[in-house]
């Protein structure tokens, strides 16, 4: 396969994961560099900030200036989250023997328990439905582990066989912060962070679903809650 025909399918496969308003093909630029310029030559639209930014020091700020820099400047970062989000997919583990051996059963629901117990002293103030602790039928058993994308600085990683539901005191860095969620199976995730970001994630049975969130504002030190309903397998990544 040629460079060009490679580079096509990058971005065939990018555009059908990336969620924000940029064109395709410059967003997958500017997630890898912000002042890269536009596939048009024109300057990006982090070069121009950088512009603005210099220049509201060099003299004394009009207010509505500079609330407008500050409003445009986080509507980019949100942008480049969602960009940065979309570079890769979700790494899928392989997937285990379906067919479970006699001696294998007593370790699975040892394991459920295990996971059950952990969520049951999890809660503060949230119902979190905990997944059972029978084997699901196998038509309806996701394709193997999973995890989530990560696309920037890991913050917390969690899903559904390990990690705690409920955090605080995790360091943002003054960034927004990007939740990645991946799921298969019945059922919704739901991550509230404290800033007020409530995203819920729909899972389906058909195949692994991975949706990219970024918060609603720049955080500092913050925390964030899981909610699970039904029995979906998930993953979930916060990074900044």
């Amino acid at each position: 396969m040629d460079e060009d025909a490679f580079d096509e399918l990058r971005l065939t496969a990018f555009t059908s994961r990336y969620r924000g308003h940029l064109a395709p093909a410059d967003a997958l630029a500017w997630a890898r560099d912000p002042l890269a310029p536009a596939l048009d030559g024109s300057d990006s639209p982090g070069l121009l900030l950088e512009r603005r930014r210099q220049a509201l020091y060099r003299d004394a700020a009009d207010p509505a200036e500079a609330a407008g820099f500050r409003a445009d400047a986080d509507a980019w970062e949100q942008e480049l989250a969602l960009a940065r989000g979309a570079l890769a997919p979700p790494a899928i583990l392989p997937a285990p023997v379906p067919a479970a051996l006699p001696d294998e059963r007593p370790a699975w629901r040892l394991r459920a328990g295990l996971v059950a117990a952990a969520l049951v002293v999890a809660i503060v103030g949230l119902a979190i439905t905990t997944r059972p602790s029978a084997a699901p039928a196998p038509t309806r058993t996701p394709a193997g582990p999973f995890a989530a994308g990560v696309p920037g600085v890991l913050v917390a990683s969690i899903s559904a066989a390990h990690g705690a539901t409920i955090r605080s005191g995790l360091d943002g860095g003054g960034h927004f912060v990007t939740l990645v969620v991946t799921c298969q199976g019945a059922g919704d995730v739901e991550v509230r962070l404290t800033d007020g970001t409530d995203a819920r994630f729909a899972c389906i049975d058909t195949f692994p679903r991975t949706v990219v969130q970024p918060s609603t504002a720049r955080l500092t030190t913050f925390g964030y809650a899981v909610t699970v309903t039904g029995s979906p397998s998930w993953a979930l990544t916060v990074s900044r």
